[in-house]
C-alpha cells in the first residue's frame, strides 16, 4: 500500500480516497499510529461526509487520538514519589520502548520477548518483571500474553 500511494504521488495520479482508508487500517492494525492518522485525516479530507467509510474513518482517527493521548501519560521517574502510581516503564530489553505498569516501583526492571512497534510492547510475547532488591534472591514474574499499544491485551497467563 505504501508503495501506491508512493506511485500515486511520484506521478500525480488521483488515487481513490478509500485506498487512503484502508491504508490508514492496516497501518493502525500493526502499530503505526502516525501514519494511521494521517491517512485517515487525508482520507476524511478527500471523501467529506459523503465518503462511503466517513463513519468509520470518523472512530478510527478517535481511537488512534486516543492511543496517543495515553502515551503521553507520564514516564515512570527515577525518583521515590511516583511509588505506587501508573506509568510508562522503559524496557531494559527494548531501550526506547514502554509497557504500562500499574503500579511502579524504584526496585523493578522490565523484559518483553516481543515486537516492539511505535515505541510501545506490541503483539505476542512474554513480559518479566525482575525486583532487583527482594530477599533472599531476585525474584521474577513473567507474564506470557498480548499487547496492545503497551498495555495487556486479551488474557495473559503466569508463566
Amino acid at each position: 500500500m505504501d508503495e501506491a500511494l508512493g506511485l500515486g504521488a511520484e506521478h500525480e495520479l488521483e488515487l481513490p480516497p478509500n485506498l487512503r482508508f484502508e491504508h490508514a487500517r492496516v497501518s493502525f492494525a500493526v502499530g503505526l499510529l502516525e501514519t494511521a492518522k494521517a491517512s485517515v485525516t487525508e482520507y476524511l479530507t478527500a471523501a467529506g461526509r459523503e465518503g462511503e467509510f466517513y463513519a468509520d474513518a470518523l472512530a478510527l482517527l478517535e481511537n488512534v487520538d486516543r492511543i496517543l493521548d495515553r502515551r503521553d501519560a507520564p514516564e515512570c521517574s527515577p525518583e521515590p514519589e511516583p511509588e505506587g502510581a501508573a506509568c510508562w516503564k522503559e524496557l531494559t530489553s527494548h531501550p526506547g520502548c514502554y509497557v504500562w505498569h500499574p503500579s511502579y516501583s524504584l526496585r523493578e526492571i522490565a523484559t518483553w520477548t516481543g515486537e516492539c512497534p511505535s515505541g510501545f510492547a506490541q503483539g505476542p510475547g512474554t513480559l518479566t518483571w525482575r525486583w532487583l532488591d527482594a530477599e533472599p534472591y531476585n525474584v521474577e514474574t513473567e507474564y506470557e500474553g498480548n499487547r496492545r499499544y503497551g498495555r495487556e491485551h486479551g488474557v495473559s497467563s503466569d508463566i
